[in-house]
């Protein structure tokens, strides 16, 4: 009796730390990024066609050119300790994720190194009848992040999908935030995300939606 006492108790030990480990990783899975794409980097032929699309490549260099710092800042840390985000975040994190998100957007829609070939003819953006189409920023995520000092770097990801292609880019940046100063010291293109794919809703900390500032 002794020895199936003893077999119960530690089966019932390890059924609970089985549990408690589980909970923990699916918490913890809930807030990384829930954008799927694919390593793709799908060419159009024809430029001047309604579907065409910059490559990868292209694309990050105009990514990284519109978010161009403005000054120095201290960029990610391998050394230092990088917070998962949870579901409770500290406010300051919240307040920082929605100022890079703003200026992400700013920048974004007021950006003309995105144009394609024939944007000059086709679009003119003081006529509102020909306004270029502006990029949608469909799921912006924070996904981790960094305290350093007065400053937070964060991780943030998101699809940058522009009306009637038919592919949007998942994209990444790291955003060091520091009072009002922005900075994206990292940005690249992770994969594609097919049209019929892309996210409207997402599993990842969205903070609270960005406000004029």
């Amino acid at each position: 009796m002794a020895g199936l006492f003893w077999f119960l108790f530690f089966s019932l030990l390890f059924a609970i730390g089985f549990l408690f480990t589980l909970v923990f990783m699916l918490q913890k899975e809930t807030f990384m990024s829930s954008i799927t794409s694919v390593k793709n980097n799908p060419v159009a032929r024809f430029s001047n066609t309604s579907y065409y699309e910059l490559d990868n490549f292209a694309f990050e260099t105009a990514l990284r050119n519109t978010l161009a710092m403005q000054g120095k800042c201290r960029t990610y840390s391998p050394t230092q300790e990088t917070l998962t985000v949870s579901g409770d975040m500290p406010s300051n994190i919240n307040i920082a994720f929605t100022r890079a998100l703003a200026f992400f957007r700013d920048r974004i829609k007021n950006s003309t190194r995105f144009d394609l070939p024939g944007d000059i003819a086709k679009f003119a953006q003081e006529d509102p009848e020909r306004a270029r189409p502006a990029f949608q920023v469909l799921a912006p995520q924070l996904t981790e992040y960094q305290l350093q000092d007065s400053a937070v770097l964060l991780h943030i990801e998101c699809v940058l999908y522009r009306e009637a292609k038919y592919a949007g880019k998942h994209v990444e940046v790291w955003a060091h935030v520091d009072g009002t100063n922005v900075n994206f010291p990292v940005a690249n293109v992770l994969g594609v995300v097919f049209e019929d794919q892309l996210p409207t809703r997402t599993r990842g900390y969205e903070g609270q939606e960005p406000s004029p500032l």
